[in-house]
C-alpha cells in the first residue's frame, strides 16, 4: 500500500479535529467518492480531492493507496510555543516516513517571499515551517518527495522577472520555496517542487494548473493599482472640489459636469479645453482608463495561451540536493513561449546558494 500525506496549513481545524496529530484517512468508498474533512474548504479542498484522485488512479488490484490529511496550523502553533514534542507527533512522523509523497498546502502572494498565510491571514514563515518539518520528517535513506502547493511559492523577490528561465542565482535563492528547501536539505534527503504562479487543482483528476507568466504580470499590475487606492481617493477628493468650483462659478450644472465626464471616458482622443476639462481628463486617465487598460492586458495575456490564465504542466520548479551534494534547480515544463527553455530546463546547478 502506498501512502500520501497532506499537511494543510490553510484551514484551521476550528476544533473539528479532536487531535491534530491523528490523521483523517481518506479512502475510496463504494461510490468512488472520498470523504474530505468538513473543515477543509476552498483551494485546500480542491487540492485534497486532487491528491485523492491521483492516488485512486494509481491503484491496482493488488496495491491500494491511502491519503492521510493532517491539520498543520495547530501543529505549527504548538511547535512555535515549544509545546510539541516528538512523542506528540509519533503517528505523523510514521506516516510521513512511509509516504511516497508529501503535500504541504499554504497560501502565498506574488510579492511576498518571507511567509505564506492561512485562510485567517495568519502568517507562516519559512523558518517556522522548516522547524516543524524537521520534527515531522524523520531521517530516511530514500529522498522525500515534497510538493509545496502554494501560490507563487517559487516566485522570487524580483517577482516581475520571467520565472521560467530568466533568473540569476541571486534571484533564485530569494523565493519562499528555496529558503524552506535550503533550511531542510542539509538535514534531510529530499526534492521539492513549487509553483511560479497561482496554482489550482482540478479535483476530478488531480491536475494542477499554474498561472502563466503573462497573467502573473497583468495580475501584478492590478495589485499595484489596488495598492494605489489611497492616491486615487485623494484624486477623487480633488476632483470633487474642482466640480464644486465648476458649478458654483456658473460654468455649468451638475448634469453638464457628468456629461463632460462621460464624454472623456467614452472618447480617449477628446481634447480638453480649459482648466475644468483638463482636470476631468487627467482624473479619468489615471483611474477609469487605467483600470480598463489593466483588464485589457489580462485578456491579452489569456489570448496568448489559448484564452486561459492557468495551464497544466506549466510553471513548476524542482529543487534537488540528493545527488552528491550538488544543488539542481530545474524548470520542469519549460516555457511554451520560448523554445530555448524546453522541458527540464536547468536554471542552476552547483553549490548551495
Amino acid at each position: 500500500m502506498a501512502k500520501f500525506v497532506i499537511l494543510n496549513f490553510e484551514d484551521d481545524d476550528q476544533g473539528q479535529t479532536p487531535n491534530s496529530t491523528v490523521p483523517a484517512v481518506m479512502r475510496k468508498s463504494s461510490t468512488g467518492a472520498v470523504a474530505v474533512p468538513g473543515h477543509v474548504t476552498g483551494s485546500a479542498r480542491s487540492t485534497v480531492e486532487g491528491v485523492a484522485a491521483k492516488a485512486r488512479a494509481k491503484e491496482t488490484f493488488f496495491r491500494k493507496n491511502v491519503v492521510h490529511h493532517y491539520s498543520g496550523i495547530d501543529l505549527i502553533r504548538r511547535d512555535a510555543a515549544g509545546t510539541l514534542g516528538r512523542n506528540d507527533v509519533a503517528q505523523v512522523r510514521a506516516d510521513v516516513a512511509a509516504a511516497r509523497k508529501v503535500y504541504i498546502i499554504l497560501h502565498g502572494s506574488p510579492d511576498v517571499t518571507e511567509h505564506g498565510f492561512t485562510n485567517a491571514q495568519t502568517h507562516i514563515g519559512w523558518r517556522e515551517l522548516s522547524s516543524l518539518a524537521l520534527l515531522l520528517f524523520p531521517e530516511r535513506s530514500d529522498p522525500y518527495r515534497i510538493s509545496l502547493v502554494m501560490c507563487y511559492g517559487a516566485r522570487t523577490d524580483n517577482y516581475r522577472l520571467n520565472h521560467l528561465g530568466g533568473m540569476s542565482p541571486g534571484d533564485l535563492k530569494t523565493s519562499f520555496a528555496y529558503k524552506f528547501f535550503r533550511a531542510l536539505c542539509n538535514f534531510r534527503n529530499l526534492s521539492l517542487t513549487a509553483c511560479t504562479g497561482a496554482v489550482s487543482t482540478q479535483g476530478g483528476d488531480g491536475t494542477n494548473e499554474v498561472e502563466t507568466e503573462e497573467w502573473v504580470s497583468a495580475t501584478l499590475d492590478v495589485i499595484d493599482y489596488q495598492k494605489d487606492k489611497p492616491n486615487r481617493d485623494l484624486r477623487k477628493d480633488d476632483l470633487d472640489m474642482v466640480k464644486q468650483a465648476y458649478i458654483h462659478s456658473g460654468k455649468g450644472s451638475l448634469a453638464d459636469w457628468n456629461a463632460l465626464r462621460d464624454a472623456f471616458y467614452t472618447d480617449r482622443t477628446k481634447v480638453a479645453n480649459g482648466y475644468y476639462e483638463t482636470e476631468i481628463k487627467k482624473y479619468i486617465a489615471h483611474t477609469q482608463h487605467l483600470y480598463d487598460d489593466l483588464q485589457a492586458a489580462k485578456s491579452q495575456a489569456a489570448q496568448m495561451h489559448g484564452g486561459v490564465s492557468n495551464r497544466s504542466k506549466y510553471g513548476r520548479i524542482l529543487y534537488d540536493y540528493s545527488g552528491g551534494g550538488v544543488l539542481t534547480i530545474v524548470n520542469k515544463y519549460g516555457d511554451p513561449m520560448n523554445p530555448v527553455a524546453g522541458q527540464n530546463h536547468v536554471l542552476y546547478r552547483g553549490p548551495l546558494l
